[in-house]
């Protein structure tokens, strides 16, 4: 397991690959490289050939690292490809670190692409839009097995930055049977259009990290529609995703394909639209929502559009616009069903009010319960409407309105206030609402 050295400075001619005799280009490395060695690349940009025209990583189980650590300005491109300008090709054991990948070309769609079998780690590195030219919808990276391949793909403290809103900074898309699982840790993705997008995934992992989005949803799951959609499975937890001053979308969009999603512990801000949107119509295995904070921006925390199974609980909504909480049909009509929300505390200011969930978007079977209500800062609204009609302003009200329901008991044991007492009450809340601050 040898250590060989690529700089600006180098000669491929003459280079050993050394220290003091380093080579001058990424192609000579990996023709020279056998399994377990690492390359260490000095600062500078590469504009590399590797066949045809790309920067084309095509040897496994080697190690491309910066060369001064997490300091490195390392910047690689391809030398003529206005596509793909890093193309990864059948690695398995693959390790880059602090390193930029780019699209060479303005209007490029790919930094870095690979559609066949890989194993590969990311740590450190960057995934940046280098030109843009307003129109072509470009891509930090984009992870896209074909029919019989399998990718096993791992992202540590890595960065994407866009430049426009046509930008997508990382996208996984299994094509077929291709076999998709990722994990991402602790990153950092701006995206233009999208800071990840998944569809046909088999497991995709985020634990913390920034995801942010200029104009549509920060985090896409699937396809924002009812049909077209690829099952895909994403577990988001402690991350945050911030869509404070954008101009467009969702924060996090959770659409067709989507099954068994969990988002926990997810600190979910947007100024301009809804919080969270769940509308995985049809999905055997709903979205599991629990532990966040979520801010609506002009509409609601979190939209069940036409979704099923939602298991929305121990989460705090904050809404100062339109509601707190939406469930309604989708755009072809789907109806939302079998939601449970539970647990939660829903805060609601100025003339918002708690819910919108209309009598024709509801398919039944929804249970609402143990949550505490806080509209203290409330100022024109009320407890808005829910499927049977209007809820009145006052917890007695409201549970007025549900006993004409299917579960005549949601709300029964919810609470009007600012405060929560924890208790035990079994496997199904993790909360007790106080009581004593219910209103007459």
């Amino acid at each position: 397991m040898a250590t060989y050295y690529v700089r600006k400075s180098g000669n491929d001619g003459t280079g050993t690959g050394s220290t003091v005799a380093p080579w001058l280009t990424l192609n000579k490395a990996q023709t020279m490289m056998s399994a377990g060695d690492t390359c260490l690349i000095g600062d500078g940009t590469y504009n590399e050939d590797m066949g045809p025209g790309y920067c084309r990583f095509n040897k496994s189980g080697l190690t491309w690292q910066g060369e001064n650590g997490a300091s490195s300005a390392v910047v690689i491109t391809s030398s003529t490809s206005a596509t793909t300008n890093t193309l990864l090709v059948n690695l398995t054991s693959q390790t880059f670190k602090y390193l930029t990948f780019v699209n060479r070309l303005v209007g490029a769609p790919y930094a870095v692409r690979c559609t066949s079998n890989l194993v590969a780690t990311f740590d450190g590195c960057h995934f940046n839009q280098s030109g843009t030219d307003g129109n072509t919808q470009t891509y930090g990276a984009l992870f896209d097995p074909d029919t019989g391949f399998a990718q096993t793909i791992t992202l540590e403290n890595c960065t994407a930055t866009p430049l426009d809103n046509r930008f997508i900074g990382l996208s996984f898309q299994a094509t077929g049977t291709g076999v998709l699982t990722a994990t991402l840790t602790d990153c950092d993705l701006d995206g233009g259009l999208n800071a990840l997008a998944c569809n046909g995934v088999n497991l995709v992992t985020v634990t913390g990290g920034t995801y942010t989005s200029q104009f549509s949803s920060a985090i896409r799951v699937g396809i924002d529609s009812y049909t077209g959609g690829s099952p895909s499975t994403v577990t988001l937890t402690g991350c945050t995703v911030d869509m404070t001053g954008a101009t467009g979308g969702h924060a996090v969009m959770i659409g067709h394909g989507a099954l068994n999603c969990v988002v926990d512990g997810v600190t979910i801000q947007n100024t301009y639209d809804y919080g969270l949107v769940i509308k995985e119509h049809g999905a055997a295995g709903g979205t599991e929502v629990k532990n966040c904070t979520i801010y609506g921006g002009t509409r609601a925390p979190i939209f069940c559009k036409g979704s099923t199974h939602a298991n929305i609980h121990d989460n705090t909504l904050i809404a100062a616009a339109f509601v707190a909480f939406t469930a309604d049909a989708g755009d072809t009509g789907h109806k939302t069903g079998d939601i449970s929300l539970t647990g939660n505390t829903l805060i609601v200011s100025g003339a918002a009010d708690v819910f919108y969930w209309p009598a024709a978007g509801d398919d039944g079977g929804a249970v609402c319960d143990y949550n505490l209500y806080n509209l203290e800062a409330q100022t024109t609204g009320d407890f808005g409407t829910i499927p049977t009609g209007g809820a009145g302003a006052t917890i007695p009200t409201l549970r007025a309105a549900w006993d004409a329901y299917e579960t005549g008991s949601n709300d029964d044991h919810s609470a009007y206030g600012v405060t929560f007492v924890a208790a035990d009450v079994g496997d199904t809340f993790k909360a007790r609402r106080n009581r004593a601050f219910e209103v007459a």
